[in-house]
Order: C-alpha cells, then structure tokens, then sequence
C-alpha cells in the first residue's frame, strides 16, 4: 500500500511540476520571444502525459476497488435492466396511441418530404423562368422611351444600341 500510494504522490508531483512550473515558464520564455516554438511544444507534451498517467493511476485504483466494482456492477445491469422496461412501455403506449391519434407513420413522413422536395424545385424552376421573363421586359422597357409626339399621334421611340440597325425606314 506504501508504494502504490508513493507511485500516486510521484505522478502528480510530476504533473504539478510540468503543468505549473515548466509549462508556463516555457511560455513565457516563447512569448518574449528568448525560447524557443519546440521548448514550449516539449513542456506541454511533457505536462499531457503527466496528467495522462495520473488519470490513468487514479482510475485503475478506483476500479480496483472491490466495493466501486460491485456498485458500478449494479449500477449498469439496472440501468440496463431499466432501459428495456422503458423500450417496451415506448412501443406498446406509442404502438396503440399512433394509429389512433392519425399520427403519420415514418414512412408516410419520408414520403411527405419527398413530395416537398419535388415542389420546392418546381418551384425554383418557375421562379427561374419569371426572374428570366423580366429580365426580359425590363431589357424591352429601358429600350423604349417616353412617347413623344410624332406626325401620327404618340408613338414610343425605340432607343438603338450604336450596332443595332433600323428595323424598318417608314415612320
């Protein structure tokens, strides 16, 4: 018993000494730039593995322990045992109550959100169409000025790009 608990003393003097003595210290030193990147690497790899073998040291004696043992062993088979109970309450309560509710099954959902999925394309399609249909009129519309009056009456003037020609000579 003397060593076990002298090898628990020694891991976590170890860890004291890495995480509060050589860790910070190598990060000061890399903070003002006077140590080196790996010295401050090397100290916090230092300091895990100290930590490491104290949880592991810790953990080991405690499941060591005849009494812990004994009451995690009775902890899961009744959490276990609690866990099937609960599962057939679920499925008798839900497996009578559903049907009778009208509550949609899992299948009937998923297809549901497939149908979703169609008509939200659909959608997108149509919205596609619409924004190229005014892109369109809206191209049409800056090309046409105010009506002025002509000869004839009012009659909107069509405004040509320099490339584009008269699409015919009477007016």
């Amino acid at each position: 018993m003397k060593k076990e608990l002298t090898t628990l003393v020694d891991f976590a003097s170890k860890f004291i000494e890495a995480g509060w003595v050589e860790m910070p210290g190598a990060l000061m030193k890399r903070l003002t730039a006077a140590g080196a990147e790996e010295e401050a690497y090397e100290a916090g790899w230092k300091a895990y593995d100290a930590w490491v073998r104290l949880a592991n040291e810790a953990v080991n004696r405690l499941y060591a322990d005849r009494t812990f043992g004994e009451t995690m062993a009775r902890a899961f088979e009744t959490n276990l045992g609690l866990g099937r109970i609960t599962e057939t309450f679920a499925s008798v309560f839900f497996g009578n109550l559903w049907p009778a509710i009208g509550l949609p099954t899992a299948t009937e959902v998923h297809a549901l959100r497939g149908e979703l999925t169609a008509l939200r394309e659909e959608l997108l399609a149509k919205e596609e169409i619409e924004r190229v249909d005014r892109d369109r009129a809206s191209r049409i519309a800056s090309r046409t000025a105010s009506p002025r009056q002509t000869g004839n009456g009012f009659r909107p003037e069509v405004i040509r790009g320099a490339r584009e020609e008269k699409e015919s000579v009477a007016v």
